[in-house]
């Protein structure tokens, strides 16, 4: 099996998956996008996290699913020397930008800070979207990597465990939304739609892909059953996309359940093979200098491509192509003197025995 870094092509895949969620959330505003059929496609950007997911399901399964029983809080400092500290600093300058721009009250609590700190926002309705509104995606990246070691080892011991975690913890969200009837505090698990949407119990499904994929690829079950993955992955998402678009549906119905939380990651995961075992065009082109560069930055790039940092930087220059711009070099400045010698130190301090 390739090792990740042997396969450049997986880091620029996040530029791609950075820039469809970039198109989401900015692409609406677009005056040259504002086409019904335009729009509705334009909406579809939000597949990016999915990738992120499938995608972290893979290397979190590659890198440590034989982790020793003892290496896992090391294994925990190190996914958290990755992500936090970038983290922390973007979320206290958003959190401070209004007060410096002279108002009186962001509205934030002691706990509503505490459940950003520790990355537990993304279980609140009330709260998901707030401070930097998109990084509610760490909130089921956090969740996977703690259960991660559990679910490797049930997987070692358990047949068929796989398959059946998905849909044990989709009962066990079911069961959280209806205890709660949207009565708990702060919006927790406060309904069906933010249950299959923004939480790791309705999307672990797309992580589960990942760890199929990388178990696969470690058993070389799918290399001789499989034909142009990269071709076939690709025009599987675009269909899934396209019918999501056409269809009008998100994660509110259960057509979007089906198109969004089992097709697509499904066709992810197919897409991620072919980059994986193909020499392919595509493959050429995300792993060019350029994309992995891009793909290097995207974390950074993903936590300030809307919000504080980037609203200033519009605000300033009036230019959404300089905005961007802007956005994107001060991203890879990030990644290359706080992202990476942060992540360089958490691998250096806690070392595992088997990763």
């Amino acid at each position: 099996m390739p090792a990740p870094k042997d396969v450049p092509a997986l880091t620029g895949l996040r530029a791609l998956a950075v820039g469809l969620v970039f198109i989401h959330h900015h692409g609406p505003s677009h005056p040259a996008l504002q086409d019904p059929g335009v729009l509705s496609l334009v909406r579809q950007g939000h597949a990016g996290v999915a990738v992120f997911f499938v995608l972290s399901g893979f290397l979190i399964a590659h890198r440590y699913h034989d982790v020793a029983g003892s290496d896992v809080l090391r294994y925990l400092a190190r996914r958290a020397w990755r992500i936090l500290p970038l983290y922390w600093l973007l979320t206290a300058l958003t959190f401070a930008w209004p007060l410096l721009e002279g108002e009186q009250s962001t509205g934030l609590t002691w706990t509503m800070l505490f459940a950003h700190a520790t990355l537990t926002r993304g279980w609140f309705e009330d709260w998901w979207s707030t401070g930097i509104a998109q990084a509610w995606s760490l909130t089921p990246e956090a969740a996977f990597y703690l259960l991660a070691p559990l679910l490797f080892r049930l997987m070692r011991r358990v047949p068929y465990a796989l398959v059946t975690i998905p849909g044990s913890l989709l009962i066990v969200g079911a069961l959280l939304v209806e205890a709660g009837a949207g009565a708990a505090p702060a919006g927790f698990m406060a309904s069906y739609p933010f249950l299959m949407g923004a939480t790791f119990l309705g999307r672990s499904f797309e992580f589960m892909v990942g760890v199929a994929l990388a178990k696969a690829m470690r058993e070389r079950s799918l290399r001789a059953t499989l034909r142009f993955p990269t071709a076939m992955g690709g025009a599987a998402i675009v269909a899934a996309l396209c019918c999501a678009a056409w269809l009008g549906v998100d994660y509110d119905d259960v057509a979007g359940v089906v198109l969004l939380n089992i097709c697509l990651p499904l066709a992810i995961g197919l897409l991620l093979f072919g980059l994986l075992t193909e020499h392919t065009f595509l493959r050429g082109v995300l792993g060019s200098v350029v994309m992995v560069e891009l793909g290097n930055a995207s974390y950074a790039f993903f936590l300030m491509h809307m919000g504080a940092p980037f609203n200033a930087v519009l605000a300033y220059s009036s230019s959404f192509l300089f905005a961007t711009c802007a956005t994107m070099v001060a991203s890879w400045l990030l990644y290359r003197f706080i992202e990476e010698p942060c992540t360089r130190y958490g691998r250096r301090v806690f070392a595992l025995q088997r990763a």
